[in-house]
C-alpha cells in the first residue's frame, strides 16, 4: 500500500509574530552582514528564537528548519509584494496580509519600491588609476 506523505503544520500566527518581534528588535539579527563579532550573536539568537517559537504552540522544529521556513517565507512575501506592485491587472488583487506588511516595513521597503531602477554597474579598465584622482 502506498503511503501519503503528510504535510507538515503550518507556522502559527503567534510563531510568525516572534520571528518579526526579534527582527525588529534585534539589528544585528536582522543585518545581512555576518563577521566573527556578530556571528555568535545571530546564533545564541536563533536559539533563544528557536525555544520561543517552540513554546507558544503550533509545529516545533529545530534551529535549522526554522532558518529555512523563515528564508523562504521573506522571498515569498518579497516576490508576492514585487508582483501586487507590478501588477495592472487583478490577478494579484489579493493584499498582502499584516504580517506581510510588518515585514516588508522592517526589511524596508527597499525590496519592493524601484526595482526597475537598479542598473547594472559596469567597469572600466584605467591604465594608470592614479590619473582618475588628477595626481
Amino acid at each position: 500500500m502506498e503511503q501519503v506523505k503528510k504535510r507538515a503544520p503550518k507556522t502559527s500566527r503567534r510563531q510568525y509574530m516572534l520571528f518579526l518581534e526579534e527582527l525588529a528588535r534585534n539589528e544585528v539579527f536582522r543585518c545581512k552582514r555576518v563577521s566573527q563579532d556578530n556571528l555568535n550573536i545571530i546564533e545564541d539568537t536563533w536559539k533563544n528564537l528557536t525555544l520561543s517559537l517552540n513554546r507558544v504552540g503550533g509545529p516545533q522544529r529545530d534551529t535549522h528548519a526554522w532558518k529555512r521556513i523563515f528564508c523562504d517565507w521573506k522571498s515569498a512575501v518579497k516576490k508576492r509584494a514585487r508582483l501586487v506592485r507590478a501588477s495592472t491587472t487583478e490577478l494579484h488583487d489579493k493584499p498582502l496580509t499584516d504580517l506581510e506588511l510588518k515585514l516588508l516595513e522592517i526589511l524596508g521597503n527597499t525590496v519592493v519600491h524601484d526595482v526597475n531602477n537598479i542598473y547594472p554597474i559596469h567597469s572600466v579598465t584605467v591604465d594608470d588609476p592614479l590619473a582618475i584622482y588628477g595626481n
